[in-house]
């Protein structure tokens, strides 16, 4: 009998939720709703993929292990992620780095690549005049998503 590792099917819906990301806000778009209901669902999985590794006792990772993965530029999508998954969830945060995170509706539909880039992610810190500006939202969740396949990778996991 299989050992269950819930992580796994956590793994498996955000893959499946960024596939409908795409869908949604790219290659099937119908509306600026549906396409931000899926970057807002997809984000929150990925950001929330960190709990799921270290409650399950089948990973051995720990929250030592995540803390220090956040800690680093190898996986500043990750954290951007988790600035916007903050900042939906609670509305008001006390972060200065999570309170001014938003998600812009920007309507490109007009984007050189020929496919609709409707939201960026605009991370502005309060007190400070730097900010971070991810022009589409859907490539920030595929690059967070890369960042935890590599992290997952070194833990052996995947």
């Amino acid at each position: 009998m299989a050992i269950a590792q819930p992580w796994k099917d956590k793994w498996k819906s955000i893959n499946s939720k960024f596939d409908t990301c795409i869908f949604e806000c790219i290659t099937h778009y119908h509306s600026d709703d549906k396409c931000k209901d899926s970057i807002e669902n997809v984000i929150a999985d990925i950001w929330s993929l960190k709990d799921w590794l270290f409650e399950d006792p089948n990973t051995r990772v720990t929250e030592a292990d995540i803390n220090a993965l956040l800690k680093t530029g190898k996986s500043n999508h990750i954290n951007a992620c988790g600035d916007i998954e903050t900042k939906r969830k609670h509305c008001r945060v006390k972060n200065p780095h999570r309170e001014s995170t938003e998600l812009i509706l920007v309507g490109k539909h007009d984007h050189p690549s020929g496919l609709p880039v409707i939201f960026s992610v605009t991370r502005k810190y309060k007190n400070s005049s730097s900010e971070d500006i991810y022009e589409d939202a859907c490539e920030l969740a595929r690059r967070a998503i890369e960042e935890w396949k590599k992290f997952l990778g070194e833990k052996g996991l995947i």
